[in-house]
């Protein structure tokens, strides 16, 4: 049998820190999607380490990881054949502050 050694507050920074790392290699790579799981991951990671009332963890934790999800927008394209498709895209705050507001204001 495991037995884990290592108390709580330990793994949930540890957790953070990874989350964190992997939100900015997916920024990094491009990778709006897999962002948004990621952010999802942390959110209940946080939420969690509040329930539980681990020292250390805090509602600003939290409010940080919610300031990072985006806003998903519906788009349009045309593909090859001519045919017309809708998606979804997100504009993440922390893209609009690289590229400034005017992307935001691309998608009204």
């Amino acid at each position: 049998m495991y037995v884990c050694d290592t108390d709580p507050l330990s793994l949930s920074l540890s957790l953070s820190l990874s989350l964190s790392n992997s939100y900015n290699a997916m920024k990094m790579d491009g990778l709006k999607e897999e962002r948004v799981l990621i952010l999802e991951a942390w959110r209940d990671m946080e939420s969690e380490s509040l329930q539980l009332e681990l020292k250390g963890s805090s509602r600003e934790h939290l409010s940080t990881v919610d300031n990072k999800f985006p806003k998903k927008i519906k788009m349009r394209r045309t593909l090859d054949n001519g045919i017309d498709e809708e998606y979804f895209d997100y504009i993440f705050p922390d893209d609009e502050k690289k590229f400034g507001k005017s992307l935001s204001l691309c998608f009204l």
